[in-house]
């Protein structure tokens, strides 16, 4: 089955770019010589070179890049030109237009255009190529633009870039342009393909590959064949060496044969770490005073180290005391859409970028019957989950209560007498047995209820948290909650009594919470299209 490779984005293993013409890779920080700024709005805004806020190279670039930062600028018209000294290519009778970009869209005001246009006259005239308008289009990503029509066997061509209808948006990067002879063509050489696993048990590990020559591949576990980590590396033929490098791993080698033309398959197994522990759990009851002492042997059947850590939990109960730190304020939606049932109008999202568990399976669903379900909580003692349906989301303003297995008890917690304009996220206290849920709105407190009388108990802790709340848990070890939204993407840690002890930017847009008193782990659930959808946190090392 003959394939072809997209020769545009020349991205097929064992093609590379072959590059003739003129590249402007910004990296002296500085209006590159010959290149020209316009500010047509008159307010000031041009394209920078230094970063002024910071954003780091998001384009797939490294290094200085050319940005045109309307958020940074404020409410402020951006219509800004960074345009290029004239190009002779009266020579070359195939051209392209190439540049990383990341172009970061809000529309706080005007629908703000992103926009890069060829000139073939000097500058008097201008013909659009690429436009990027209506919607987010992040890096790292790479433009190649056929402009042979326009600038083929032409002496005097500019190309520019355009930023403009703009007022307190987002921003637009670009680097490493190139204009000329740009073609994709293959290299003399092979494939290697296969599958990246873990010795021990044969999952798949997401390993980075190299071979001796330079080449570098990825192997990943979507679409695989088998069950591992499918990866496909390029590689010059002849023997070949390969090696396999994750994180908690030893470096797999394998040696392959690549022959032109053909693929090979070579499977690598990493060597990890496997700890054994026998028995599996003890239980040891002892009067004051008494000590025992019971043995556990802990062994590593793996073929590479192991590290571990003894831990003890449920210590002597040490009252919290406030350290800190707290994190600033960074508000991230308007004042008109603080309190909305999603994330949706977020002016920035930058998660962190975090390894995949092998977990989050799921291993259970049933349709729960409301219109509009948004917190939960489950009540151990009583075997109970309760869900809430929000009024503002087309429900009704009560927690409902359901067995396990999705089967509704009949049970019914009305909110709307202390609700302002939705209840969110419940957390359980198993020492009282009551529930707590946060308040949307209004005071953005939250509130205990008593699930066996089915009503509010009148208590309400109203920590100095600024923004309303989403998410919700509770440390039983230590009596204290954790509460967050996306508002300010911030994590706030406060005690019984409302006190703040402490609180994180975690740069996350939070939705809801969980914790495991057992190991320390915050599960944070985050509201956005890109990221993961939980994260996995552990308080006793700073988040």
């Amino acid at each position: 089955m003959a394939l072809q490779a997209n020769v545009v984005t020349c991205t097929a293993p064992g093609y590379a770019l072959n590059r003739v013409g003129t590249t402007e890779s910004f990296d002296a920080g500085v209006l590159p010589a010959g290149w020209t700024l316009l500010d047509n709005a008159g307010a000031g805004v041009l394209w920078r070179f230094d970063d002024p806020k910071q954003r780091g190279n998001r384009t797939g670039g490294t290094g200085p890049f050319a940005i045109i930062d309307s958020d940074y600028a404020g409410p402020k018209a951006v219509d800004a030109v960074l345009r290029s000294p004239s190009m002779d290519l009266s020579a070359q009778t195939t051209v392209m237009l190439e540049f990383k970009y990341d172009f970061h869209w809000y529309s706080y005001g005007e629908d703000e255009i992103a926009g890069a246009d060829v000139s073939v006259d000097g500058g008097t005239t201008w013909t659009n190529v690429w436009q990027r308008s209506g919607r987010d289009d992040r890096g790292p990503k790479t433009a190649r633009v056929n402009i042979s029509a326009l600038a083929a066997g032409e002496p005097d061509v500019r190309v520019r870039f355009h930023y403009y209808q703009a007022n307190y948006e987002w921003w637009w990067q670009v680097d490493d342009v190139f204009v000329g002879t740009s073609t994709c063509v293959p290299a003399t050489g092979g494939l290697v393909v296969g599958e990246a696993v873990d010795a021990n048990t044969g999952a798949p590990v997401a390993a980075a590959l190299r071979d001796d020559a330079g080449y570098m591949a990825q192997a990943s576990g979507r679409d695989a064949p088998g069950n591992g980590a499918f990866y496909t590396l390029f590689a010059p033929a002849g023997t070949r060496t390969i090696t396999a490098t994750m994180t908690g791993y030893a470096t797999g080698v394998v040696t392959a044969t690549v022959v032109s033309g053909a693929a090979t398959l070579r499977d690598i197994a990493l060597d990890a770490g496997l700890l054994v522990v026998a028995p599996e759990s003890l239980a040891l009851t002892l009067t004051a005073g008494l000590t025992a002492t019971r043995a556990i042997t802990l062994s590593n059947n793996g073929g590479y180290v192991a590290d571990f850590l003894v831990e003890e939990v449920n210590a002597p109960f040490t009252p919290i005391t406030v350290t800190g730190p707290f994190a600033g304020t960074a508000r991230r939606v308007s004042p008109k859409h603080l309190h909305d049932l999603t994330a949706a109008t977020v002016r920035q999202y930058d998660p962190p970028d975090v390894p995949l568990l092998d977990a989050g399976t799921v291993v259970q669903t049933w349709d729960s019957g409301l219109a509009s379900p948004w917190g939960v909580a489950y009540d151990a003692d009583a075997g109970l989950l309760w869900l809430s349906d929000t009024r503002l989301g087309g429900g009704e303003d009560r927690n409902v209560a359901f067995t396990p297995d999705g089967t509704p008890t009949g049970a019914s917690l009305p909110t709307s007498p202390w609700v302002g304009l939705f209840a969110a996220d419940i957390a359980y206290n198993p020492i009282t047995g009551k529930l707590w849920q946060v308040n949307v709105g209004e005071d953005n407190c939250i509130y205990e209820l008593d699930a066996a009388t089915q009503t509010a108990t009148g208590r309400a802790l109203c920590p100095p948290v600024g923004v309303s709340q989403r998410g919700l848990a509770y440390d039983p070890t230590t009596d204290t909650f954790y509460s967050g939204s996306w508002s300010d993407q911030i994590l706030y840690h406060f005690d019984a009594t409302g006190q703040l002890l402490d609180s994180h930017d975690l740069k996350l847009n939070i939705a809801g919470l969980a914790y495991n008193p057992a190991t320390t782990h915050l599960f944070v659930m985050s509201s956005a299209s890109v990221g993961r959808d939980v994260y996995v946190l552990d308080v006793a090392d700073s988040y």
